[in-house]
């Protein structure tokens, strides 16, 4: 899902499991991003992030017409996908305040990078499938195990 507010809210979700990144409107005095409308529009992901890698410019126009019609221009390049109207897709369940950290994109990649190669692909132990996050004392803590192999990872968390 796409929602422009005062910057760009990117959510990709497979119904299980959700990820949030939020790129702000201005960055000190330089204008990031453009918004002539706010609004928000569903699409699909796959499609959506196979545009984005072959886009020919670094700057990209996305203009949502009747019926959820999406046009994602940049360059000479002109895609057009079908998208759904985001209120009727499920929303997010906000994060109480006190719960929420920020941490680095690169540095989040990096812990998942390195704590994944651990987790079971076995469907016969679920619990053992997943990378179990922890945040404490300041510390967002991963660790993955398929019961041979053992990844721990920390970082620091800024709340």
């Amino acid at each position: 899902m796409l929602r422009l507010m005062k910057g760009f809210s990117l959510t990709g979700s497979d119904s299980d499991i959700s990820i949030e990144s939020f790129i702000p409107q201005r960055d000190g005095d330089l204008e990031v991003i453009t918004i002539d409308r706010p609004g928000s529009i569903v699409l699909q992901a796959r499609f959506f992030s196979e545009i984005v890698k072959k886009l020919p410019m670094s700057t990209v126009e996305i203009e949502v017409e009747q019926n959820h019609l999406t046009i994602i221009r940049s360059g000479s390049a002109e895609f057009n996908l079908n998208g759904l109207d985001a209120e009727e897709y499920p929303h997010l369940p906000q994060i109480e305040e006190h719960h929420a950290f920020q941490i680095p994109t690169d540095l989040l990649k990096n812990l998942i990078r390195q704590t994944v190669f651990a987790v079971s692909t076995s469907e016969t132990r679920p619990i053992l499938t997943g990378v179990n996050w922890k945040v404490e004392k300041g510390e967002l803590i991963c660790t993955a195990t398929d019961s041979h192999r053992l990844a721990f990872k920390k970082s620091e968390a800024r709340y």
